[in-house]
């Protein structure tokens, strides 16, 4: 689960800013050292409803996969919450092999994160890049999908039942979520 980048500046930690070479660039951080992620609070059950059902008809040859560690362009890595990957990838993933890589949002989480996110997931030719954010005893996804000009686009956001067939077809019933972690999602 992630908090952010260091590419700006924010939330380098001294643990970090030690083990990077000088005169380096940071490279994007997943979790503060020492301290669990800004989506600690959710239970384990939720990753893995939102796991399982994109794993119900994951295409051939992939995988949904919580928390992998992604390579990135430049050498940098990032860790969001769930993606699914080619099954015989090994660690780290080459980002470009992933088909849809899924953020749950913290509390922590700045628009600029987001954006920045979904700008190199955009890059890397990751084509739909979702982000859940659990209100209380409801969870929003907003869905971005990858444009004719390669940046992401604004695609569907809802707290309903979503279906979609891009990247493939994948049915989350958004309330029954809601519902079944409404108790352990702490409000916002």
């Amino acid at each position: 689960m992630w908090t952010g980048t260091a590419h700006y500046g924010e939330r380098v930690t001294r643990r970090n800013k030690a083990l990077r070479r000088p005169g380096s660039r940071p490279e994007m951080l997943d979790a503060p050292a020492g301290g669990p992620g800004p989506t600690a609070p959710l239970p384990p059950a939720f990753v893995d409803d939102v796991r399982l059902a994109l794993h119900a008809r994951c295409p051939s040859g992939y995988r949904a996969s919580a928390g992998p560690t992604l390579q990135l362009a430049g050498g940098a890595h990032a860790r969001p919450d769930l993606a699914v990957v080619p099954a015989a990838a090994g660690s780290p993933v080459p980002v470009d092999g992933a088909l849809l890589i899924v953020d749950i949002v913290g509390p922590e989480a700045t628009v600029r994160e987001v954006f920045d996110r979904a700008r190199r997931y955009a890059a890397a030719d990751v084509l739909a890049y979702w982000l859940l954010d659990p209100l209380g005893d409801r969870v929003r996804l907003t869905e971005f999908l990858r444009g004719a000009r390669g940046a992401y686009e604004f695609g569907a956001a809802t707290e309903e039942r979503y279906e979609t067939i891009i990247p493939y077809p994948i049915t989350l019933d958004l309330p029954a979520l809601g519902a079944r972690r409404g108790q352990t999602i702490p409000n916002r």
